[in-house]
C-alpha cells in the first residue's frame, strides 16, 4: 500500500508540475503585432514573438511605457519634446541578457553601445516628437534620443553617434 501511495504522489506531483510549467513557457512568448512591424529585437533575448526575434508594431512599442522630455539636438531646431519607451523598459520586455546593443537604421547605419551606458544616460526609443508620431522624413518611426540638455557629458560625438534615427532593429549581444 505504501508503494502505491508513493507512486500515486509522484504521478500527481509530475502532473501538477507539468500543468504549472506550461503557462510559464507561454508567458515567455510576446504577442505577435497586429499592425505593421516597425522594430525587431534579436540576439540574447528570452521573450520573442516567434522563438527567434521580438517584433513590435507602433502600438506594441507604446504599450511598453512612455517617458517624455524636452531637449535640443544637433539635428533639430530649438528645444523639441520627445516621447518614447525607456531603453530599460524595452530591455526588460524582451528579457535581454546581453551587455551591448547594436541599433540599425533603415539605411543600414548602425551603432553599438553598452546597455548600462544608455540606460544610465536616460535614453529613450522615441516614437513621438512634439506630440506627433515620428515619420521616416522626421527621423522615425523610432529614434534613440538622450536628454542631451540634462547633462553636458551627453553632448559629445560619442552620444550623438548613439542617437540612431529611423531605427528598424536592435541586436542584443
Amino acid at each position: 500500500m505504501r508503494v502505491i501511495t508513493t507512486c500515486l504522489r509522484a504521478a500527481v506531483l509530475t502532473a501538477v508540475t507539468t500543468l504549472f510549467a506550461l503557462p510559464v513557457v507561454a508567458a515567455d512568448m510576446l504577442d505577435k503585432p497586429e499592425g505593421r512591424v516597425i522594430l525587431e529585437v534579436s540576439g540574447k533575448v528570452e521573450r520573442t514573438t516567434d522563438g527567434t526575434v521580438a517584433e513590435f508594431d507602433r502600438e506594441g512599442v507604446i504599450a511598453l511605457g512612455a517617458e517624455t522630455f524636452e531637449t535640443t539636438t544637433p539635428w533639430t531646431e530649438g528645444p523639441v519634446t520627445f516621447t518614447g519607451v525607456p531603453i530599460q523598459a524595452l530591455i526588460d520586455a524582451v528579457g535581454a541578457t546581453g551587455e551591448t546593443l547594436t541599433v540599425t537604421a533603415l539605411n543600414d547605419y548602425s551603432s553599438q553601445m553598452r546597455i548600462d551606458t544608455v540606460i544610465a544616460a536616460g535614453a529613450i526609443l522615441a516614437y513621438d516628437m512634439n506630440g506627433r508620431p515620428l515619420s521616416v522624413r522626421e527621423k522615425g518611426p523610432l529614434w534613440v534620443v538622450f536628454p542631451f540638455d540634462s547633462n553636458e557629458s551627453l553632448r559629445t560625438e560619442e552620444y550623438w553617434g548613439y542617437a540612431v534615427w529611423q531605427v528598424k532593429s536592435i541586436d542584443i549581444e
